[in-house]
């Protein structure tokens, strides 16, 4: 078995030379590259996986399916061995190169049997690794199975092939079985509960054919939350953020340069990594382009006699695969990277959410936090989704000077020569990008702020006649963000133009240099490279904006993450003990308050303390004091004595304290607290009330009796299930301060503050809360609850078990029972309260707040406004397919003359570009006359004006979209929005939540100054384009005009199966950002 046909096989070719038809590779390059390498790294690469899945829980059952797999890799070893025993026993004289290659082989296959084995019964979905490996070795089989037919000769060779060809099918066997899903026999697997991209192989991947039913469903019907598939558990924010909560430690990161950005790398390694290789492919198959062309027009420039039909095949087939290479690449690079940016953007999210939370209460600008969340993390995403542009790019740079070398020689220097020059302008120009974006956040983030602030008090602003300088004002900080967004935009222009710098202008000066060797396949084969050098360079000089404002955004995270945090100064003492519910154990709770001496411990006890907002100027003076537990503390004083500071002492939200506060572990373990300000969602009565508490039907109507709302569901139009809207803009003030005491009173707590909540109660109404609630018969004294309630209300004092009086100056004045302080003929006894002055009757009626009655019910109505069936279809057509009235809308703010600048500066730029093509092809056909009409000077610089032509309209088309109709659409847009929000009636914000009207002025009008005339800019300059290039091939090619209308309507039917789906998503994508 020698394959001796060819003494050329000897040889590492690539090519065979004097055989076989001058078209296949040589014997000693096949074993080696197509059957040694793939084999050996799949054997390293199989180990570490088995390794990995060996201690991982069986998920799958499948018996039947894994004996098939199994089964069939047995067959495939079995084949493979017989061919290694051919190899050792029959080779003479390549058995250097058979043996090896059929050893590793078949080690190879024995991994398969491990691998399969393993990944079926231990992974969700089809094997990446296998699959990959088994589609890429037929492939390579696929052309050793061709050698081996051709070269063999006698009985053992074709023996030999025949095996071969046998291992090649029970490969192709072997992918169909490892392709299969396994879904339905994955063990306690809830596809309601899993995404299905959790369970799809290596080709649904790269196809996306797991996207399938959604786009069925998207185009079949409107599109509901309910309907998107569930999230990957492996990109879920919960999982990410606990397995990187030791690397996002603010501890770790604090005071480093780019700290955030290093953890992030760190702890998501690989998934940014996952990229690299899809990467490494798509640059291998786009270099092989212009070899192709170059392979191509030597084949066509021989006569046809002496042309192979063979070579006309294969370059055939390599067409196919270097351009599937490049599709199916591109998929999985992308899918890839956007699925690891996406994990970032999860991360950063819920990390500024987290901070957020331990803020303290001093911190109560929330503008940061939204503006962190919404337009910071979005512009690292897009930002970040070219970042492994930047190695890639550096390669193929590299590669194609080299190609441009051997192809032109020294003239390969032309281009390097725009080449740096681009790189110096960016390198200075990029010093500017990070200050000036910094300063367009701020500007973003306080104009967000204050419209935030605005919705959420627009009925107070109404009332107080303050909207017409409210608006105003908004607008103005509006303007001066975009003047501010103009300036880095500016800069962004700028770069477009340097980055189009080396693909437009590098040709010509190229030429200029070559210009004494010029012919037909040295001017085409020069431009394929000089593309493949220019194109790294525009897509690196367009991606570095990008980049430095995310590390820009990176470092204001950073920032945000390194404020001081709430210090929860309080101590715990005494004995731990679990929460309890309801009013049981009381004798349990009255010995849990009592210490060694039989004396009651205080449930917090406050000792030599003081406490302030701010460093120096303290609140609350000098205090001593305790707080009794299972017993009722009201604390008393005038305004601005330091009530309120008081309940957040107790709750540990004071950011300055000095000495010590101890709490009772038993009565620590969750507090209630009802603040004097309610803070209400856009949600029913009902769930403001429970919140994320089980529900407990007893315990809901307890503290629905206590708190006096039944009269007020009563009036309700749909009960507690009625929409309170924002902030409970439908309820008067008393009702909101009922509905938040009656959240405080569900939770499951024994130690409960309230901060001035009577006071906006009506007398009767207080009389009957205070009675049910806080009385020695009400609520919480069945409870055994410690309670704290800070109040004006001092005729309720005779009720309190415990008093605390504080002085103007945040000092204690007095502290005890009434009794006690009534006989100290201080503040207490000043106030003239009666001791006989307790409650009234149960039997006086509880009546709602008369000042809210009379509009009450007709504010409320609106709850159930059901929109009329020709607006929810013109909503639903409006989401399904889009509505030409918004265009319009947006052209009109643009203006007429803005407009035409933009698409006029786009039609002549794509001309001048392609009309270059059309004059090359003048140009060589001029170059094969003798002698030529005109010299290669006049036809090079014709062709370069056109260059620079088309360069200029690129910069002003740039210019006119990023900056010019930014500021005029961003301006008419915000301004008419913010009127029509501001002039709207109330019942407009008792049925719309203020997150869905700020989301309109933050992500909605980022998207309106960011994505939304990038893509405007695009789509310009991609159709004039397309029609340009295909009148250049109309002119070239005039037969392939015929498919353009088949192409064009495939093309629309492509896209509107798409943008029924995508429109909906995008849509929903906005709207479940709202709560931020």
């Amino acid at each position: 078995m020698e394959f001796s046909g060819c003494p050329d096989d000897a040889s590492l070719g690539p090519a065979v030379q004097g055989c076989r038809g001058n078209f296949d590779f040589t014997l000693k390059f096949e074993k080696i590259f197509f059957a040694l390498i793939p084999a050996s790294i799949f054997i390293a690469v199989s180990v570490s996986r088995i390794v990995y899945l060996t201690r991982r829980p069986l998920l799958v059952g499948g018996a039947l399916l894994r004996s098939v797999k199994v089964a069939a890799a047995l067959v495939y070893s079995v084949v493979q061995l017989c061919l290694l025993v051919l190899s050792t026993t029959r080779s003479l004289k390549y058995g250097m190169f058979f043996i090896p290659a059929a050893a590793v082989t078949f080690v190879s296959s024995l991994s398969m049997i491990w691998l399969s084995l393993l990944e079926h019964s231990r992974s969700p979905r089809p094997s990446m690794l296998l699959n990959a490996y088994l589609f890429l070795t037929i492939l390579l089989d696929v052309a050793q199975t061709r050698t081996l037919w051709l070269a063999s000769g006698n009985f053992d060779e074709i023996t030999f092939t025949r095996l071969f060809t046998t291992g090649v099918a029970t490969k192709a066997v072997l992918v169909l079985l490892e392709s299969r899903h396994k879904t339905r026999w994955v063990v306690n697997w809830d596809v309601k509960q899993h995404s299905p991209e959790e369970t799809t192989g290596l080709y649904g991947l790269g196809a996306f054919f797991w996207l399938n039913k959604l786009f069925v469903t998207g185009y079949r019907k409107l599109l509901t939350m309910d309907d998107l598939f569930p999230l990957d558990r492996a990109i879920a924010s919960e999982a990410l953020l606990a397995k990187l909560a030791g690397r996002l430690d603010v501890s770790r990161i604090r005071g480093q340069d780019y700290g955030l950005a290093k953890a992030l790398a760190r702890g998501l390694a690989v998934p940014l990594l996952l990229p690299v290789g899809p990467r490494i492919a798509l640059t291998a198959f786009q270099f092989c382009q212009p070899f192709l062309i170059e392979t191509l027009l030597n084949y066509l420039g021989h006569p046809e006699e002496e042309s192979s039909q063979n070579t006309g095949y294969g370059l055939i087939g390599a067409t196919i695969i270097v351009y599937t290479g490049i599709a199916i690449s591109g998929a999985f690079y992308w899918y890839f990277q956007e699925r690891a940016m996406y994990m970032v953007r999860g991360v950063l999210a819920s990390v500024i959410y987290d901070k957020t939370t331990e803020a303290s209460a001093s911190a109560s600008d929330n503008s940061a936090s939204i503006t962190l969340m919404s337009g910071d993390v979005e512009r690292i995403i897009r930002g970040f989704l070219g970042l492994h542009d930047f190695w890639s790019s550096t390669i193929e740079v590299a590669l194609a000077c080299w190609l441009l070398y051997r192809q032109i020689g020294a003239s390969f220097v032309a281009p390097l020569i725009v080449v740096a020059c681009c790189i110096l302008c960016i390198a200075f120009l990029a010093r500017f990008m990070g200050p000036r974006q910094k300063q367009w956040m701020e500007l973003i983030q306080k104009r967000v702020g204050l419209t935030s602030n605005t919705i959420r008090q627009m009925k107070h602003i109404k009332i107080s006649g303050l909207a017409g300088p409210v608006e105003e004002s908004i607008q103005k900080m509006r303007e001066d963000e975009l003047k501010a967004g103009s300036r880095f935009r500016g800069l962004s222009v700028v770069f477009v133009l340097i980055s189009f710098a080396p693909a437009l202008l590098s040709p010509t000066l190229t030429f200029a240099f070559a210009a004494k060797s010029l012919d037909t396949t040295l001017i085409f084969t020069s431009i394929s490279y000089i593309i493949l050098l220019a194109n790294p360079l525009t897509t690196l000089f367009q991606t570095v904006p990008g980049v430095v404002a995310s590390f820009a955004c990176l470092s204001r995270i950073q920032a945000y993450l390194e404020t001081k945090s709430r210090f929860d100064f309080r101590e715990e003492e005494g004995p731990s003990s679990s929460p309890r519910t309801g009013s049981s154990g009381s004798a349990e709770k009255a010995s849990e308050g009592k210490d060694k001496a039989g004396h009651p411990a205080p449930g917090m006890k406050i000792t030599s303390r003081n406490f302030g907002w701010k460093s120096g100027d303290y609140s609350l003076k000098n205090l001593n004091l305790e707080i009794k537990p299972s017993r009722l503390t009201i604390v008393v004083g005038p305004v601005a004595s330091g009530k309120s500071t008081l309940c957040k002492v107790l709750l540990g939200e004071v950011p300055i304290a000095e000495g010590r506060v101890i709490m009772d572990r038993a009565s620590s373990w969750k507090i209630g607290y009802c603040d004097q300000n309610p803070y209400l969602t856009n949600a029913t009565v009902r769930e403001n009330i429970v919140g994320f508490s089980p529900f407990n039907e007893e315990r809901y109507n307890e503290v629905i009796d206590a708190t006096a709302l039944q009269p007020d569901l009563a009036l309700f139009p749909r009960g507690d299930n009625t929409k309170i809207g924002s902030n409970g803009i439908t309820l008067s003030g008393g009702q909101k301060q009922r509905v938040s005491m009656a959240r405080a009173l569900y939770l499951d707590s024994d130690f409960l503050v309230f901060d001035d909540i009577l006071s906006g109660l009506d007398a009767d109404t207080e009389e009957q809360v205070f009675r049910r609630v806080f009385s020695p018969g009400g609520l919480l004294r069945r409870r055994n609850a410690t309670t704290v309630l800070c109040t004006h209300s001092v005729r309720h004092l005779p009720s309190a078990d415990h008093i605390i009086s504080l002085g103007p100056d945040g000092s204690l004045v007095e502290q005890g029972s009434f009794g006690e302080l009534m006989a100290n003929k201080m503040y207490v006894s000043s106030l003239g309260v009666k001791e006989t002055g307790g409650t009234k009757p149960d039997g006086d009626a509880i009546h709602a707040d008369d000042t809210d009655k009379s509009t009450q019910s007709d504010v409320l109505n609106t709850n159930v406004t059901v929109p009329s069936s020709d607006e929810a279809e013109n909503e639903a057509e409006r989401m399904v397919g889009g509505d030409t009235t918004v265009y319009r809308h947006y052209f009109a703010r643009i203006g007429v003359v803005t407009s035409t600048s933009l698409f006029g500066f786009a039609f002549a730029c794509a001309f001048f570009a392609n009309f270059s093509t059309i004059w090359v092809k003048f140009w060589t056909e001029d170059l094969g006359r003798s002698p030529p009409e005109h010299s290669n000077a006049y036809y090079n610089g014709l062709y370069g004006l056109f260059q620079v032509t088309a360069l200029i309209c690129l910069y002003f088309t740039a210019y006119v979209g990023f900056t010019v109709m930014i500021f005029e659409s961003g301006r008419a847009l915000h301004h008419e929005a913010l009127r029509t929000v501001i002039g709207a009636p109330l019942s407009f914000f008792t049925k719309t939540d203020t997150g869905v009207v700020t989301n309109l002025f933050s992500q909605d009008m980022t998207l309106i100054d960011g994505q939304l005339p990038m893509s405007l800019v695009n789509v310009a300059l991609y159709m004039f384009n397309c029609v340009s290039m295909a009148a250049v091939i109309a002119t070239s090619s005039p037969y392939l005009a015929i498919t353009y209308p088949f192409l064009s309507a495939i093309l629309y039917g492509m896209q509107r199966f798409y943008l029924r789906t995508s429109r909906q998503i995008r849509l929903l994508d906005l709207e479940a950002k709202s709560p931020l």
